[in-house]
């Protein structure tokens, strides 16, 4: 897998980077700690895309961000092996990205909707 970083401010986040299917079917569900910074999945194309904790192990703070780069939503303490998804309100808008860090790196960054985000990838995406 491969790393890419997500900017705000004078955060400068290292984070794993899902882009195939399984990447972002399993993400952090088998992991006992946040790795990094956290996992960012690239959807590919925006998207209205729902979070499931059904298999996870840990709490996540979820950060949905716009192909613009802009936060469009968040989770503050998604909570582990909850069945029902997360879900983006529709009105939000598709979200291009979805970030996933520890509850203690969402407080830190203070994510909110409206945020300017800057997203770094490897250079071969």
């Amino acid at each position: 897998m491969r790393l890419a970083f997500v900017i705000k401010g004078k955060h400068r986040l290292r984070c794993l980077l899902a882009t195939t299917d399984e990447e972002r079917v399993v993400g952090l569900s088998r992991s006992r700690t946040v790795p990094l910074d956290g996992m960012l999945f690239d959807l590919g194309t925006p998207l209205y895309q729902s979070m499931t904790m059904r298999e996870t192990k840990i709490p996540l703070g979820l950060v949905w961000i716009s192909a613009a780069g802009r936060v469009i939503g968040t989770v503050p303490r998604a909570e582990p092996y909850r069945e029902q998804p997360y879900q983006l309100p529709y009105a939000a808008g598709p979200a291009r990205w979805v970030l996933e860090v520890s509850p203690l790196t969402f407080a830190r960054c203070a994510f909110y909707p409206g945020d300017a985000l800057t997203i770094m990838l490897p250079p071969s995406l």
